[in-house]
């Protein structure tokens, strides 16, 4: 029974796992079907919510689709009231396009025979013109015979005195020659005597020698070796300074020589120079004094002396030598200054005839236009017929500028130490600078605006032609495509091939000299030839890839536009700390009557490197308040005192402060301007005197050349810090006119501002 029992137990504990197994696996797809469930029951409120809004929108739509019907159904009624009102203005306008033609065709019958008129007085016109010219040309062709006597004569002046100066030339090269030669002869019989003299000693040397023996054979056995030794080692010894000197006198005859051989050859001076020098400088031999024997005293004596009077008469020739060296360079110097002006004289006269060719082709193209000059009376109006005649009298060439003198005038450039030479004597004459040729070209351009208005003839309106400014003198330029990329030039050349770059480091424009400015896209640079300018100065460039150097102009500011480069350099600027923190290297550029401040840093040969292209700081001359002057101790009070010398400083107006902005209700009252100050210190004092000459100086120039004014906002202080909070209140705001404004508070109050 027990084990039926256990068997049972066995049984039934094995069915329980089953039936626990299997109540487990129920309760798992209960679950998994209650979560199906849920899923389901969630999907059915999503599409139930999905059918309101489509509900929703069909409704919507279903009211939009009837408003488009009311509205299809308004736009066709308007349609048919436009369609009637365009029949009636069809109607009206017939009507009044005939009341209009036949009024035209009145008017043009009328103006017709004011045509005539006009016609028959602009032919009367044309030939006084006609007459004008002809006298015109007439006395042109006067000048220019006049010109050519002069050109003539100047030119015979110029030969002859370039005949007299050879003339003179070769007389004094004679008179060199002949003087050379008679110093030759002196040094030739000098020698002979120096020789006789040599010869005169070696017989007394002989008879020296035999007392010498005389008396070596009356010394005692004991002594007589020491003495002959002592007194043979002397012999040798004066012996060998004889030698020495006559080898001297050989080389001073011989160098002699070749000094004159080179000036009959043509040689310069500089070889008499080191000659003479040589023999300044040469070391005479000279025997040792010795206190051995009288004999040999005597001789050491006579033999001194004797260089003596030679080294006294080879430095008497010497300096003769060199006073006639003297002469001869400048003889010389004379001679090529002569030569130099005959070259420039000679330039003159060819640019002189260029220019009379010039004029003579001018000439005879107006003989040319004159002649030719028939207008169609039947097609011309007397607006079309008057701008005709003016601009063939614009192209004639009369009115424009030399544009060989003005050429000329910018291909100067002065330099900063000849510009300033009167202001800065005691400056150094070291400079790394070059000033503006602005002043130049002001004074060529007034004077050819002056020529311009004497020869412009006597018409109508030869006074408003005479008034306009001419163009800036610039150097002639071809003219270059709109669009320059890739273009050809007239002659089949390259063209440039611009595009747009960011610059890296501070570039001037290749054709104005400003320069290049901006965050990036600067301006257009050429792949081939690397030439950069601003976008506005690609239509004027040379098309010639790579541009030539004649037609490149040359630094400076022009005074009539403003525009340009004067000089640049190296100054050192306080830190952003101020002047105790130090100084840092700055970059400075005069362009534009502006000074463009850059950050950048030195290298060991204090040369600027890694020069940012972003622009520090801008000091603008323009402004009323721009001044620059040195500075005192109680100027930098953190600066060292050895340091005061190198500083100057440069005033520009900061803010316009008006007396009592906050509380004056007045309008006329003067406002007072605040000012920055800006410190630069140069390498040295003498720098620093030049640069304040030279910024003052171009001031001057820009206030001399008074150009326009393009000044758009000034900025001006209308609140301080006590009365900052009314702005933060405010409801509206009134300009009343340029000085006054007029702030609306909550509290019901107005507050005035002057400006």
């Amino acid at each position: 029974d027990v084990e039926e029992i256990s068997e049972r137990m066995s049984v039934q504990a094995k069915e329980l796992k089953e039936a626990v197994k299997h109540r487990d696996l129920a309760k798992q797809d209960y679950d998994e079907v209650n979560n199906a469930l849920l899923d389901e029951r969630q999907n059915t409120k999503k599409a139930e919510k999905i059918l309101k809004e489509r509900e929703d929108e069909c409704s919507q739509l279903q009211q939009k689709f009837d408003a488009v019907k009311l509205e299809i159904r308004k736009n066709e009624k308007v349609r048919k009231d436009l369609e009637l009102k365009y029949e009636a203005t069809k109607e009206e306008v017939n009507v009044e396009r005939r009341r209009r033609e036949e009024k035209l065709k009145a008017e043009i019958q009328r103006q017709a025979a004011r045509h005539v008129e006009l016609l028959q007085l602009e032919e009367k016109k044309r030939l006084a013109s006609i007459d004008i010219w002809q006298t015109q040309i007439t006395e042109m062709q006067a000048q220019l015979d006049q010109q050519s006597d002069e050109m003539r004569q100047v030119r015979e002046r110029n030969e002859q005195t370039r005949l007299d100066w050879m003339a003179e030339h070769q007389e004094r090269i004679t008179e060199v020659e002949n003087l050379y030669e008679r110093r030759q002869k002196m040094l030739q019989d000098e020698n002979d005597r120096l020789q006789q003299e040599r010869e005169e000693l070696k017989a007394e040397n002989v008879r020296y020698e035999a007392e010498m023996q005389q008396r070596v054979g009356s010394l005692p056995s004991s002594n007589l070796q020491a003495n002959w030794e002592q007194q043979l080692h002397e012999l040798l010894q004066w012996v060998s300074d004889e030698k020495d000197a006559r080898d001297f006198l050989q080389n001073l005859a011989a160098k002699l020589t070749g000094d004159l051989e080179s000036l009959k050859s043509g040689g310069s001076s500089h070889h008499l120079g080191n000659g003479a020098a040589n023999i300044a400088n040469g070391q005479f031999g000279a025997t040792p004094p010795t206190d051995r024997g009288w004999g040999s005293r005597r001789s050491n004596k006579i033999a001194k002396m004797e260089l003596l009077d030679l080294q006294r008469a080879l430095q008497s020739e010497i300096r003769a030598k060199q006073q006639i060296s003297d002469e001869l360079s400048k003889i010389r110097s004379a001679y090529l200054t002569t030569k130099q002006r005959l070259e420039e004289s000679e330039f003159k006269m060819a640019e002189m005839s260029k220019d009379l060719e010039r004029k003579s082709d001018q000439n005879d193209e107006l003989r040319q236009k004159l002649g030719a000059m028939d207008y169609d009376t039947s097609t011309r109006n007397q607006s079309g017929g008057a701008a005709a005649f003016f601009h063939m009298l614009d192209n004639s060439g009369l009115t424009q500028p030399d544009s060989a003198n003005v050429s000329s005038v910018q291909g100067r450039q002065v330099s900063y130490r000849d510009s300033f030479v009167s202001q800065a004597s005691s400056v150094t004459n070291n400079s790394d600078y070059e000033v503006s040729n602005s002043s130049l070209l002001r004074q060529q351009h007034q004077q050819q605006q002056l020529l311009q208005q004497q020869q412009l003839p006597a018409y109508e309106n030869t006074s408003r032609r005479g008034q306009s400014p001419a163009p800036p003198p610039v150097a002639p330029r071809t003219q270059s495509p709109k669009f320059p990329l890739g273009g050809q030039n007239a002659t089949g050349g390259k063209g440039h091939r611009f595009s747009h770059v960011d610059l890296r480091t501070p570039t001037k424009c290749g054709h104005c000299t400003s320069m290049l400015v901006g965050l990036g896209r600067q301006g257009l640079f050429c792949q081939d030839c690397q030439y950069a300018c601003h976008v506005t100065c690609a239509s004027k460039v040379p098309s010639i890839c790579p541009v030539p150097p004649e037609a490149k102009r040359p630094l400076g500011i022009d005074p009539l536009k403003g525009v340009g480069t004067a000089y640049e350099g190296l100054v050192r600027t306080p830190k952003p700390g101020g002047v105790k923190r130090g100084w840092q290297t700055t970059y400075v550029v005069v362009c534009d009557f502006k000074l463009y401040l850059y950050d950048c840093n030195i290298d060991r040969n204090g040369k600027a490197t890694d020069i940012q292209p972003t622009i520090r700081q801008v000091l603008d001359m323009r402004d009323l308040e721009f001044a620059v002057s040195s500075v005192t101790e109680s100027d930098v009070i953190h600066a060292s005192k050895s340091d005061l010398p190198r500083i100057f400083r440069v005033t520009t107006s900061q803010i316009d402060t008006p007396v009592d902005a906050a509380h004056n209700h007045q309008g006329g009252s003067e406002p007072a301007i605040s000012k920055q100050y800006s410190l630069l210190m140069a390498d040295n004092p003498g720098e620093k005197a030049k640069w304040v000459i030279a910024l003052n100086e171009l001031h001057r120039l820009l206030r001399k050349s008074r150009l326009a004014d393009k000044r758009a906002f000034g900025v001006k202080e209308l609140f301080d810090i006590s009365t900052l909070p009314i702005i933060k209140s405010a409801l509206c705001a009134v300009v009343i006119d340029k000085q006054r404004v007029v702030l609306g508070k909550e509290c019901c109050w107005l507050f005035f501002g002057a400006l």
